[in-house]
């Protein structure tokens, strides 16, 4: 198995001890954690997993991913997808699905739904499950798997000018 991390200045074929990470998530009381000021975002992957690791990619490998992005205003957002071969999962943190078609826009111009926002905390206690367990879907947060979205949940980039307008 190949794990790989893409955040801040870690960037390669290793994922950081969750040591390193806590004070990107975790900050003194009454002040907002590192990774919600600057609005970051990242993500940790491990190839080959379920004794998949002699395949390459794209042939029969399977890979999982947790994504992450946070923002000032709503906290933050977690993708957790598992593929290859014929095997397609993928959940996303489930915050308050009332502000489903609300957007929060990343730092590189990508709407995704408010709805999938949850606190810091929840995204920081997520982020170490997956780590020390090798890629299981966390159980610290609540997820809705994609296939049980509603079709609007993910504008077409065509209609992104005209959301951020709106927005």
């Amino acid at each position: 198995m190949r794990k790989r991390a893409y955040f801040e200045t870690l960037w390669g074929d290793e994922w950081p001890d969750v040591g390193w990470l806590e004070p990107y998530f975790r900050s003194p009381k009454d002040s907002m954690p590192r990774i919600q000021t600057q609005s970051g975002d990242g993500s940790f992957s491990i190839e080959g997993v379920d004794g998949t690791e002699h395949l390459e990619s794209g042939r029969g490998r399977i890979d999982i991913t947790l994504f992450f992005v946070a923002d000032p205003e709503f906290g933050g957002m977690l993708s957790w997808r598992k593929g290859g071969g014929a095997l397609r999962q993928c959940f996303y943190s489930k915050g308050d699905f009332r502000r489903r078609l609300e957007w929060v826009w990343t730092p590189q111009g990508t709407p995704f739904s408010a709805g999938f926002f949850i606190p810091v905390d929840k995204v920081w206690n997520a982020l170490k499950q997956f780590i020390q367990s090798d890629g299981a879907l966390p159980d610290a947060v609540h997820w809705v798997d994609s296939n049980e979205l509603p079709v609007d949940t993910f504008p077409p980039p065509k209609d992104w000018k005209q959301l951020r307008q709106r927005g």
